[in-house]
């Protein structure tokens, strides 16, 4: 499990490190060969236990990143000012604009496989208020750990974005699901 753990904790680490277009185009065709999973193996018994599995590792792969590789130093004064990387990002520093986009793509597949896994008897806005929550209150656990253990910078925007990647990630996952149907 550890050879595993370390190899989605590496990928995480390439993905956050894409410039926008390579995340988007990773996004495309995830989700272009997750349709064509879907359809070919969806029936199958197996097929939801596979995605619990991958959620399991990417919410190991998140703790472990977020919280497990970073060395424990003097407690940042947090960022609670809603936004206030878009205002340090136009005062100069351009790399928040993508940090803050990658924050939300890395929460997507949470999104997504977590929709996934929901009843498919359930309304969409219901699955998207209850991901919405979820993801809010563990993108706000993570935040506040990283405060409480001097983990890095602790900031409202994370959380903004980090909820609003899983929102998107199960909002794909009903327009996957719409075209997979048809």
């Amino acid at each position: 499990m550890k050879p595993m753990l370390e190899l989605i904790k590496r990928i995480f680490l390439w993905i956050y490190c894409m410039d926008f277009y390579e995340a988007v185009l990773l996004l495309v065709v995830t989700a272009g060969a997750y349709r064509y999973l879907k359809i070919r193996y969806s029936g199958r018994p197996w097929w939801k236990g596979a995605l619990a599995f991958v959620l399991v590792l990417w919410f190991a792969a998140l703790i472990a990143q977020t919280l497990l590789q970073r060395t424990p130093g003097p407690a940042q004064e947090p960022q609670w000012r809603l936004f206030q990387s878009y205002l340090d990002a136009f005062a100069g520093e351009k790399e928040l604009l993508r940090s803050n986009f990658m924050n939300a793509v890395l929460f997507c597949p949470a999104g997504f496989l977590t929709a996934e896994l929901l009843p498919e008897r359930w309304k969409n806005g219901t699955k998207l208020v209850l991901i919405l929550l979820v993801f809010t209150l563990v993108s706000g656990a993570i935040e506040w750990a990283q405060l409480r253990y001097g983990l890095g910078l602790s900031q409202t925007d994370d959380v903004i974005h980090n909820s609003l990647g899983a929102l998107l990630g199960a909002w794909a996952s009903g327009a996957v699901r719409r075209l997979s149907e048809k």
